[in-house]
C-alpha cells in the first residue's frame, strides 16, 4: 500500500515541497538583501510565516518517515517470528498483515 501511495502521489508531494522551499528561500533572500527597510511588524509577520512554512514541511515529513519505518520494522518482526512451526491459520494471518 505504501508503494502504491508513493507511485500515485509521490511526485506531486515532492513537487509541492520543492515549490515551498523555493518560495521560502526567495523570501529569505529578498528580506536579507537589505534594499528596502521593513518595519518591526512586517519582519515579525515574515518570521511567523517562515516558521509556519517550516512546520508545514517538517511535520508531515517526520511523521510520514516514522510511519514508514515502523511499518517496515513490523513486517520484518513478523517475518522473524517463529512462523515456520505455527499452524496454517497463523501463517495466513501473517501473509495478510504483511
Amino acid at each position: 500500500m505504501i508503494d502504491d501511495f508513493k507511485e500515485i502521489w509521490g511526485a506531486m508531494i515532492g513537487i509541492l515541497y520543492k515549490i515551498i522551499v523555493i518560495i521560502i528561500g526567495t523570501c529569505i533572500f529578498n528580506i536579507t538583501k537589505g534594499e528596502h527597510k521593513l518595519t518591526f511588524r512586517e519582519n515579525l509577520m515574515f518570521y511567523i510565516y517562515i516558521a509556519a512554512m517550516v512546520l508545514y514541511i517538517y511535520v508531515p515529513s517526520y511523521f510520514g518517515d516514522m510511519i514508514y519505518s515502523t511499518s517496515s520494522q513490523f513486517s520484518y518482526d513478523l517475518f522473524s517470528s517463529d512462523w515456520v512451526d505455527a499452524d496454517m491459520k497463523y501463517k495466513k494471518a501473517i501473509i495478510i498483515v504483511m
